[in-house]
């Protein structure tokens, strides 16, 4: 393993919690520390999230469990916070992660970096991993905090399929429109283009180097330390059927390697009504058209889901994907955690 990649923790590091808003469900605290894998800049090392409790708690209120959950690339922020407010009123708090080079650790010119830097790129990931267990580490020592699950969208569940296969102390694992072999991923992904060809432009050695860099930070590698939280029914994967970024062939990879059953995509229907735009999925777990607030969610009874959308049209299915996360996360685990 080459230096720089998952460092041991050391155990000893401060870190401050502070209020920030009150809302009408959620009080809102930050939290920040420095970073357990440096980058050797200090906008970037300096490690933020926002921690969305349920409101009104007290000193004396049951300890609840806290979800952790990783951003998508594009650093768009507007998909996770209504997660974590819909965590809130279900009783449970959330940690909306800020990753490496994103919101307030961007640093000018990083973000570019990232989409055609391989070297930068992968530093990125591994630090991240980092990031998430000490921030897990900072959450367990809260008496506020039953247990620290993690959730990962896109980019964000990459690492968190990465990070929770290497350490068991994530008791549940929620993966939206994300999947296996980064290496793949890469050369498929529009948005990864520039990303690839710099790793393709690379020499020989470099690129050999690329590769075992690329190798430790695979969710395949570690898919095998999450079987046992597949068993008992505490990982859940939504993925969508005609995903471009993140294809389902990669959704499946990890699912597979995870110990996921696929129910299939046979079913999926995509469909255009002259009323406008509807996705339907004709498996009873999987309905949902846009425009019909009646429609079914997703439930938890399977562990993997295919929507019929593309990676960003997911967006569309958003209320009952907010249901399925807070029914997931709040609701009394088969596996008993």
């Amino acid at each position: 393993m080459r230096t720089g990649f998952f460092q041991e923790l050391n155990n000893e590091f401060s870190y401050q919690i502070q209020q920030l808003r009150n809302e009408t469900h959620a009080d809102i605290y930050s939290l920040s520390f420095q970073s357990a894998c440096p980058s050797q800049s200090e906008v970037n090392d300096t490690v933020s999230g926002e921690w969305f409790l349920p409101a009104q708690r007290t000193e004396n209120s049951p300890p609840i469990p806290t979800i952790i959950i990783l951003h998508m690339f594009s650093a768009n922020f507007c998909l996770i916070k209504p997660i974590c407010r819909q965590l809130c009123r279900n009783g449970v708090s959330a940690l909306m992660l800020y990753l490496p080079h994103a919101g307030p650790r961007a640093e000018n010119g990083a973000r570019k970096q990232l989409r055609r830097d391989a070297s930068f790129f992968l530093k990125m990931f591994a630090q991240a991993c980092a990031d998430t267990d000490r921030t897990c580490q900072i959450l367990l020592q809260q008496p506020c905090v039953s247990r620290v699950d993690l959730m990962g969208v896109s980019l964000g569940g990459l690492i968190a399929a990465t990070t929770a296969g290497k350490n068991p102390l994530y008791c549940r694992l929620m993966l939206l429109v994300t999947g296996g072999d980064l290496r793949g991923i890469m050369k498929k992904a529009f948005l990864a283009r520039n990303l690839s060809k710099a790793f393709e432009k690379s020499g020989e050695k470099e690129q050999q180097l690329l590769l075992q860099d690329l190798h430790q930070i695979e969710p395949l590698l570690y898919a095998g330390g999450l079987a046992a939280r597949a068993a008992s029914g505490n990982v859940l994967m939504v993925n969508g059927a005609y995903d471009k970024v993140i294809p389902p062939e990669n959704a499946l990879m990890l699912a597979n390697a995870i110990g996921l059953p696929d129910p299939g995509r046979a079913n999926v229907l995509h469909e255009t009504l002259l009323s406008g735009s509807a996705f339907r999925l004709q498996s009873p777990c999987h309905r949902f058209d846009p425009n019909a607030p009646q429609a079914l969610a997703p439930t938890c009874a399977e562990p993997l889901h295919w929507l019929a959308s593309g990676h960003y049209s997911t967006v569309l299915y958003m209320p009952p994907l907010l249901r399925l996360t807070a029914d997931f996360f709040a609701s009394p685990s088969p596996g008993g955690i």
